[in-house]
């Protein structure tokens, strides 16, 4: 959207243009930064295949409208987490479990996550 006025509109329009220039100059620097730390986290972890479960076997697994509670508490996890460098699946995971575990005491998520020095990354922020 763009508002000109017939006094200063060229202006508005340059300054405009600039700020979103350098907007998507910071978002394109940010997006960068995020590859490489995420491409570094990928490189790093250990190969190896990696399993969550929602509940355990013979358990049924409790869902709300909004999706599984332990999909839904995976999520949680990452929007949540305000660090910075790599969040890792087994961070994820253990706030997960412990939020299901919390919220219903009949449901008990489980992995298979092996026995890693480095995980696989959840999120990362540089």
């Amino acid at each position: 959207m763009l508002n000109l006025s017939s006094c200063r509109g060229i202006l508005l329009f340059e300054r405009f243009e600039e700020a979103r220039l350098s907007t998507m100059y910071k978002s394109a620097s940010d997006r960068e930064n995020f590859r490489v730390l995420f491409d570094t986290a990928i490189e790093r972890a250990e190969k190896g295949l990696c399993k969550l479960y929602g509940c355990a076997f013979e358990q049924a697994a409790q869902e709300s409208k909004a999706g599984g509670y332990f999909t839904q508490a995976l999520i949680q996890a990452g929007n949540n987490w305000k660090g910075s460098g790599v969040f890792t699946l087994r961070n994820a995971y253990e706030i997960a479990e412990s939020t299901v575990r919390q919220k219903n005491s009949q449901q008990t998520p489980e992995s298979e996550l092996g026995r890693r020095l480095y995980h696989f990354p959840f999120a990362v922020q540089p």
